[in-house]
């Protein structure tokens, strides 16, 4: 029953509703593939059009992104830095930078879709998936320098208590290094990151499964 009051709560916040949505979305992307691998076009158009549709969707429910990343930006500039290690610090503000300047593209894009401005979507888009890329990468670093200090500090632990919870830490970087490198096959993609650099375009059934599994993971840590 608490799992389950967990579940509806994380449905009623937006950002609960978003990471489920990205679940659906990538599902039926990945789904589309599927059945036109197999020949089933009619299948194939149906799970096409849910991706499109809750990938439109999503989009609407960003538009204020921006400002919730300027916001965390600003906190950590005026955060006081005493028990804080400066090169983390500055990753975590970087990070959010290059994820601000993709919403803020994004945004874009969306309103030049809707023809609120005059400006071509895709190439906005292509931009907001190239700072989505940057972003990831430096919230990776970030997430890498983490887990090496937690597993040393893991080492010098001498209580359970003490134990429990470092590994508890331990456990939310592997997690939130499986969920960034999903996410970054979909920046990479969508940014043509990987089909310039590697000479490399993943195909949907990756993507789809990429952005699937990204969204899970979300969806628990919204839970």
């Amino acid at each position: 029953m608490k799992n389950l009051e967990q579940i509806i709560k994380c449905f009623n916040k937006t950002e609960g509703r978003d990471k489920i949505s990205k679940m659906i979305q990538y599902g039926a992307k990945f789904l589309s593939w599927y059945f036109q691998k197999f020949n089933n076009l009619e299948k194939a158009h149906q799970f096409n059009n849910l991706f499109m549709a809750m990938r439109e969707a999503r989009k609407i429910f960003r538009l204020a992104k921006t400002l919730n990343e300027i916001q965390y930006i600003f906190y950590k500039i005026k955060e006081n830095t005493e028990n804080v290690n400066d090169i983390i610090r500055v990753l975590k503000i970087f990070s959010r930078i290059w994820f601000a300047l993709f919403w803020a593209f994004d945004n874009l894009s969306i309103l030049s879709q809707i023809q609120i401005i005059q400006s071509n979507p895709k190439v906005l888009g292509k931009i907001a998936m190239s700072f989505w890329a940057v972003g990831i990468i430096t919230n990776l670093t970030e997430t890498f320098r983490d887990l090496i200090g937690n597993l040393l500090y893991l080492r010098k632990v001498q209580k359970q208590t003490d134990h429990k919870e470092i590994q508890k830490r331990i456990n939310v970087n592997y997690l939130n290094i499986i969920k960034n490198l999903c996410d970054l096959l979909l920046a990479g993609t969508g940014s043509e990151l990987f089909s310039k650099i590697f000479f490399y375009q993943p195909n949907d059934a990756l993507v789809g499964f990429g952005g699937f599994i990204a969204g899970i993971i979300a969806t628990y840590q919204a839970i």
